[in-house]
Formats: structure tokens, C-alpha cells, sequence
């Protein structure tokens, strides 16, 4: 562990503890205060955002900090990238603004360009860009929206905004409110947490650059620290995923939902079934290196029958989705199809090659 960590973990938690922060929590809200306490003003923009390069992006101008985030992310997700930019702010980071130079040639780059059309490079004061780990302050926004975000739907009295049946199965929790005291909630973030570890290792295994690593001990409370680590186990999959989103074969999606409708599953259970074959058909895919275009892989954007920010409700989900990994024989069922479609249309390729190749020898003679 670095020794940096300490020193971060408590200018975040100094700031943290300096914040206005929304309860329940909502994104728009804390940016606005964030606003207020900057004295500048922010833009959240959704936007075309290459994810394989970039979840999101703050520009700054002389005046307004425009924070970009792909439009494809889930809502868990994207709450995430707007907080870790705004981190960014508040945390003092400077980004590219320290090279002048390179905050010019950045800003007129075709690629930000085509992104950011109307924007006017000679304007632009910082960049940063949210895609990796590698740099200390992008490890150090991650840890400020870690902590912020792992904690947001606490407060003195109980925790979370959706109701959830604690066991790995069935659909009856989604939708209703309900309270936890913090011993129950860590109790129930220690057994996801470990529910998710068998997953949150194999995809993680495939894409290390999504961690950010654990916390020294003695940093947070017991029921904090539970929260935190739950919330990474659950973004860092989240993450993962959007990187090997195109290891995953084109013909996934409709096996998955074939088998979904053979066994008269209901919309929920379809969704958890659709999203287990994605991931290890992405695995199974990143494994041999067969990757495909982005554009053809119809893989895990935004395609749920519910919608939820809230911690618990997706550390739920993804439970369903790492326990049919793991142990649903429809996943098998669902790579074998996939093969066999594989090798038939490999065998039609072929014989169409060999037969041009022939033709192509008669003509020869």
C-alpha cells in the first residue's frame, strides 16, 4: 500500500466533512452546492464518450467547468463519473493546467473537436480526463467519490431507498423503501461483498487497471469501512464490464434472451440471465482475444427493466448476476449455442474461401 493513501484518505475525509452534502443524494443537487462553495459555475453535459478511453472529462474555461460523461453509463455509474470530477474541482487538481502548451494542443486535438465542437480551444484552461488509476490525482478523485458516494444514502436514523431481500434470489425487494440500523448494514455489505468477490476476481483478473485497492485499516469506521469496500467491489465490476464489452460475440444477446423465453423467465430474471452470458462470454472472449468492433457488440449499455443509483439496489443486482455466473447451467447452455453458431459460420466461411479459390484456379487454367 502506498504511503500516500493515508495522507489522502484524510485530506478527503477533512473535505468531505467540510461539504453540504444531499440526503437522499442526488447528483444535480450536489453539484450545485459544489457550485456554490467554488464559486464557479459547473455544466453537466451527457455526452458521445468513447468508453474504452474515457468515462468522463472536465474542461474548464475561464468561467464554467464543463463535466462530460458518456451517456451510455448506468445511473450508478454516471453519479459516480460527475462526483469524481467534481472532486477534481474541489480537491484543488490541476490536470494539464500546469503546461500550457499541452492544454493547447489537447484542446485543439480533432478527437476533443469532434466531442466538444462548439467549444473554443483558446478558452480552455484544464483538462482532465477520467480513464485510469495511473496518476495521483486521478486516484485521489476516485477515493473522494469512493467515500463520498459509498456513504450517500446513510444518515443518523437509516440507510438506503430501496427495499431488498437479503438472499441471493428472488424479485421482491425492488421498489419499496426501508431502514437499516449500521450494524445490519454492514453485516449485509460484508455478505455481498463477499458475494461478489469470486466474480469481482475473475473479471478483475482480465482488467486490473479498474482497481483502486483497499483502504489501510483503521481509516474508517467499521461500518464505513464495510460500505466502501462493497461500493468498489460493485463499481469495479461495473467497470470492468464496460471494458470487455467488446470481447462479447454480436449473437450473445439474442441466445441469452431465446433461453430467457424458453423458460418462461420474467423480465427481471431475463435482465440477470442477459447480463451473466455477457460477462462470460466477455471473459471467455478476452481470454482467446477474439475481439469484436464496438458498434457490433450489443453488450451491457443501459438495458435493465429498473433503474437505480442506490448502492444497495445495485450490490443486490449484481449478487443475482455473479450467482448465475457462477452457478446457472443456462450459461453454459447459452456458450455452447454461441460456439456452435461460431463454428457454423466459420464453416461457411471457409467452404465460400475454398470455393472462390477454386474458381480462381479454373480460371488460372
Amino acid at each position: 500500500m502506498s504511503k500516500a493513501w493515508p495522507n489522502m484518505t484524510a485530506r478527503c475525509e477533512h473535505l468531505i466533512q467540510a461539504l453540504e452534502i444531499p440526503y437522499p443524494f442526488d447528483v444535480s443537487i450536489f453539484a450545485e452546492m459544489s457550485s456554490k462553495k467554488l464559486g464557479r459555475r459547473i455544466e453537466l453535459i451527457p455526452a458521445r464518450i468513447a468508453m474504452n478511453q474515457l468515462c468522463g472529462l472536465l474542461i474548464s474555461t475561464t468561467d464554467v467547468d464543463h463535466i462530460y460523461f458518456s451517456e451510455d453509463l448506468q445511473p450508478f455509474q454516471s453519479r459516480h463519473t460527475v462526483v469524481h470530477e467534481v472532486g477534481h474541482l474541489l480537491l484543488g487538481h490541476r490536470g494539464l493546467e500546469g503546461d500550457g502548451r499541452q492544454v493547447e494542443l489537447v484542446a485543439e486535438s480533432n478527437a476533443l473537436r469532434m466531442l466538444l465542437p462548439t467549444l473554443s480551444p483558446t478558452l480552455v484552461q484544464r483538462i482532465l480526463g477520467h480513464a485510469s488509476y495511473a496518476a495521483a490525482e486521478e486516484r485521489e478523485a476516485e477515493l473522494f467519490a469512493s467515500l463520498v458516494l459509498s456513504r450517500s444514502d446513510t444518515s443518523q436514523t437509516g440507510l438506503g431507498s430501496h427495499a431488498l431481500n437479503l438472499s441471493s434470489t428472488g424479485t421482491s425487494g425492488f421498489g419499496r423503501r426501508f431502514r437499516l440500523d449500521h450494524l445490519s448494514a454492514r453485516t449485509w455489505a460484508e455478505r455481498a461483498t463477499r458475494q461478489l468477490t469470486p466474480l469481482w476476481k475473475q473479471v478483475t483478473s482480465q482488467v486490473p487497471n479498474v482497481v483502486l485497492g483497499n483502504l489501510p485499516s483503521g481509516h474508517l469506521t467499521l461500518t464505513d469501512g464495510a460500505m466502501y469496500r462493497l461500493y468498489r467491489r460493485v463499481l469495479e465490476i461495473l467497470d470492468a464490464q464496460l471494458t470487455l464489452r467488446s470481447f462479447i460475440p454480436p449473437n450473445i444477446a439474442d441466445l441469452a434472451l431465446e433461453v430467457a423465453a424458453e423458460r418462461s423467465h420474467d423480465l427481471v430474471e431475463s435482465d440477470v440471465l442477459l447480463a451473466a452470458a455477457e460477462i462470460a462470454a466477455s471473459l471467455d472472449g478476452h481470454h482467446a482475444g477474439s475481439s469484436n468492433p464496438i458498434e457490433d457488440s450489443n453488450a451491457v449499455v443501459p438495458r435493465r427493466n429498473y433503474s437505480a443509483s442506490d448502492l444497495f439496489a445495485e450490490a443486490h443486482w449484481l449478487v443475482r448476476v455473479a450467482t448465475a455466473v457462477q452457478r446457472d447451467p443456462d450459461i453454459s447452455l447459452i456458450r455452447h449455442r454461441a460456439n456452435a453458431v461460431s463454428a457454423q459460420g466459420y464453416n461457411v466461411e471457409a467452404r465460400r474461401s475454398a470455393s472462390m479459390d477454386g474458381h480462381q484456379s479454373n480460371q488460372a487454367m
